[in-house]
């Protein structure tokens, strides 16, 4: 068996989450209802973990790893445990980051072939993307600072202002894992709670040009999101291709889980 990262081959490969672990955890932890997950592709299914595939080798998987731990740490549970107001942007970030876009191109690009085979434009663009996906494996391999790609980090902490405007809002924006593919742009956009990413191959988007990270530059909370247009985009279309999809049934199944939980719902609401 090959690892997808280092190519070498092995007898066995290790079972790798696509999206991290601690991400899905800490969203169990602070669960208001049963403590279970749902699908992304499924919303109708509970999950308790998320998705994992046999896609590294030991080794590699143990480096991931380790800067999965750093931003974990870090970053990821002091921000959202309301420790820290900010983080230092620096390698250990960066190299997290191109990871997880890294390991959500080896897995979903198929995902897109359909739509690619329609679609003349898509299909140039993704064959891009196949481009950035083989540029960020030997990224992770190499470990050079290269300049050929620019990450923008907005972390997100009041939503009360968009909570007015769209439904759905506040639970996107602290509750939601979304990670997928901006054509226009040739960017990868990754949504953790309160965490926007954009990653971007080739030219800058100039929208985004004050929310570009460098190595010792400090990231901090703020209330203004930069493109609110993108933001409810993705919100209007997780609701239309997912959670309108989900049946009468399971939002009962989903308020008794609150009314059975409700010690906590109030505890939770009140933190």
């Amino acid at each position: 068996m090959q690892c997808a990262l280092c190519k070498q081959n092995f007898e066995k490969l290790e079972n790798s989450h696509i999206i991290p672990s601690f991400v899905t955890k800490w969203l169990k932890k602070t669960s208001r209802g049963s403590g279970y997950l749902r699908d992304g592709y499924d919303p109708t299914r509970r999950i308790q973990d998320s998705e994992t595939k046999k896609l590294l080798c030991k080794k590699c998987e143990e480096k991931l790893s380790n800067y999965e731990g750093y931003f974990a740490e870090r970053v990821f549970k002091p921000l959202l445990d309301k420790k820290n107001k900010k983080f230092m942007y620096n390698e250990k970030v960066e190299y997290f980051i191109v990871s997880l876009a890294w390991r959500f191109l080896e897995d979903n690009l198929i995902s897109y072939e359909y739509t690619a085979s329609i679609n003349n434009e898509i299909n140039n663009k993704l064959t891009k993307f196949y481009g950035v996906k083989e540029y960020f494996r030997k990224l992770l391999n190499e470990k050079k600072q290269d300049d050929r790609y620019t990450c923008c980090i907005q972390l997100i902490k009041n939503t009360k202002d968009y909570s007015k405007e769209l439904l759905g809002v506040k639970a996107y924006i602290s509750r939601v894992i979304d990670i997928t593919l901006l054509f226009e742009t040739n960017t990868i956009y990754i949504k953790l709670p309160n965490i926007f990413i954009l990653l971007t191959v080739g030219s800058k988007v100039k929208m985004y040009n004050e929310l570009e990270c460098y190595y010792n530059k400090p990231i901090y909370m703020n209330n203004k999101f930069k493109d609110k247009t993108l933001l409810y985009s993705r919100i209007h279309y997780l609701y239309n291709e997912h959670l309108s999809k989900i049946p009468e049934t399971e939002w009962n199944r989903i308020d008794y889980d609150i009314l059975k939980n409700k010690y906590k719902v109030l505890h939770k609401s009140n933190r």
